[in-house]
């Protein structure tokens, strides 16, 4: 029986701003925490609760998009023969918009939505404020103001992804990899990597994409060389602000930002990383699925 957890648990958690909403789907046009209803206050001090942590969030006096834009417009200017006019347009002439911040509720993980699904035999399961509720930070940011230098540099490493051992581009490649035939008791399990993109220090991030740009130069786009890949990685992990209900917010880690950059981030550094040498070892979005063989001791 397909079963719905009617608690709003599904819709993001107040991404964005306090105005009136225009523009912004989820915003509540409440001012305080106390002034707002008491299932929207909850989920609010959930995402306050994430965002203070200072391992993984900084906090902003200000908006810093203006000097972003001006990191990105000095160096495509210092690398200027490197581009086309198209390209110096795409990169430059935009009007950038606020990124905003939500949490995904992972309402699979919950252990109270879990026991409300087993013990409620109706169509529609209620459990109202689950304390277990853990969150999926996500930045929005179609439009912001390291969007278009993100994809840009997708364009340009993209093409390294397919080369590392863990890539996996689709559920219909993944199944590739599945050998054909597997002994009798062969266990197909996965362990899920917890906070995968916030774990991934800055840092770090850039000396995987420095590591594999160099050792694949002769598949990356010649006019730009490592050192201009690097400016502009770093210009976006600096620049990578977002608001959320009146702070403005600087990942400390990468964070799962909807524009292009963790995607070519991730591959490159759980390969740097990886020193398991099963069988069978992939990796999508998170998911590290291992084909274990399973011997029966009392066999």
């Amino acid at each position: 029986m397909s079963s719905t957890v009617q608690n709003n648990a599904t819709e993001p958690l107040l991404a964005g701003t306090e105005d009136n909403g225009e523009g912004n789907p989820y915003s509540t046009g409440y001012g305080s925490i106390e002034e707002r209803p008491r299932f929207t206050r909850n989920k609010l001090e959930k995402v306050l609760e994430q965002l203070n942590d200072n391992e993984y969030y900084t906090k902003l006096r200000k908006n810093n998009d203006k000097s972003t834009i001006r990191k990105i417009k000095k160096l495509v200017e210092e690398y200027s023969e490197s581009f086309t006019d198209n390209e110096i347009a795409y990169l430059c002439d935009f009007t950038p918009k606020e990124a905003n911040f939500y949490g995904l509720p992972k309402i699979h993980k919950s252990n109270t939505i879990q026991t409300a699904v087993k013990h409620q035999n109706r169509k529609y399961i209620e459990s109202p404020n689950p304390n277990d509720l853990k969150l999926r930070p996500i930045v929005a940011g179609p439009e912001s103001t390291t969007q278009r230098m993100s994809h840009f540099l997708d364009l340009i490493l993209k093409k390294l992804c397919p080369l590392i051992p863990s890539y996996v581009r689709d559920d219909i490649d993944f199944l590739r990899y599945i050998p054909e035939t597997v002994t009798k008791n062969t266990l197909l399990t996965t362990f899920d990597v917890t906070s995968l993109y916030t774990n991934i220090p800055h840092d770090l991030g850039t000396t995987a994409i420095k590591y594999w740009v160099e050792i694949n130069r002769e598949i990356v786009d010649g006019r730009f060389d490592t050192e201009f890949i690097v400016k502009a990685l770093k210009i976006i992990l600096e620049g990578n602000i977002f608001y959320f209900d009146g702070l403005f917010l600087l990942p400390a880690s990468a964070v799962d930002y909807k524009n292009w950059f963790d995607s070519i981030t991730k591959y490159p550094l759980n390969d740097k990383m990886d020193t398991y040498n099963g069988h069978f070892r992939k990796n999508e979005f998170g998911d590290i699925p291992i084909l274990l063989a399973h011997y029966n001791a009392n066999s």
